[in-house]
């Protein structure tokens, strides 16, 4: 059920079903590969097994051997569940890929940003990237280390058990 790459823990996949839609945010952020998923649930079993996705659930009824259900209600807690599961790819990966499409962001020149970002973020930013299939552009803002610095202590925070 859980197999995955030793070399890579960011090789294992997952489908968060309607239930979990914070934490499938939080697991992209964490630079996890999560497919959201607002799919009817034997569709959404039969589907994933094929893609060698492991299924996050709340619902009991959902059944496999690629099915983790997920405790708890408590955002934190679940993270924790997942972690414990399936350790967290590098640090490198956090913050990787696009919120919205799960897709792997890639680094574009600053000069070709200019026009889509707000001045002063252009002015005071180096580094960006976009997601090549939303066109969606990232760089490293407050926003961006606040959630890096939330990723990191949920980690750290498991270190202790």
């Amino acid at each position: 059920m859980h197999e995955q790459d030793p070399e890579n823990p960011s090789s294992v996949r997952f489908t968060v079903d309607s239930m979990l839609g914070k934490l499938a945010r939080w697991l992209i952020m964490a630079g996890f590969d999560v497919v959201y998923s607002r799919e009817r649930k034997p569709e959404l079993i039969k589907n994933e097994a094929t893609q060698e996705r492991i299924i996050l659930t709340r619902d009991p009824s959902v059944r496999g051997e690629n099915v983790l259900h997920i405790d708890s209600e408590n955002f934190r807690e679940q993270m924790r569940q997942v972690l414990t599961s399936f350790p967290p790819p590098n640090r490198e990966k956090f913050c990787s890929r696009c919120i919205p499409c799960n897709f792997p962001l890639e680094e574009i020149e600053k000069k070709l940003i200019k026009e889509r970002v707000p001045p002063y973020v252009y002015e005071n930013h180096q580094e960006f990237s976009r997601c090549p299939l939303c066109n969606r552009i990232y760089w490293a803002g407050s926003h961006f280390l606040n959630m890096k610095k939330e990723l990191e202590t949920m980690i750290e925070d498991l270190k202790i058990l």
